[in-house]
């Protein structure tokens, strides 16, 4: 369904800090929501708290990062 985030997608990443990261997405993200994004060799496990509209297709979402692991996919 277009609400399972278990498919791979791309995010442009705009701020990154221990306690949060910033990104622009495709499609609008609802707070509470949980995201996982793979940087660099390592897995950031996130939660949704804030999602904007910028324009057609293009959201810049903000998420409080809670799990910081290694990618162990590769």
């Amino acid at each position: 369904s277009s609400d399972d985030f278990s498919a791979i997608s791309s995010v442009l990443i705009k701020d990154l800090s221990r306690s949060g990261v910033g990104f622009l997405y495709h499609r609008e993200v609802f707070p509470g929501e949980s995201v996982q994004i793979q940087l660099k060799g390592r897995r950031l496990k996130a939660k949704t708290v804030r999602c904007r509209r910028l324009g057609p297709k293009c959201y810049e979402v903000g998420c409080l990062v809670s799990v910081v692991g290694r990618d162990t996919t590769a």
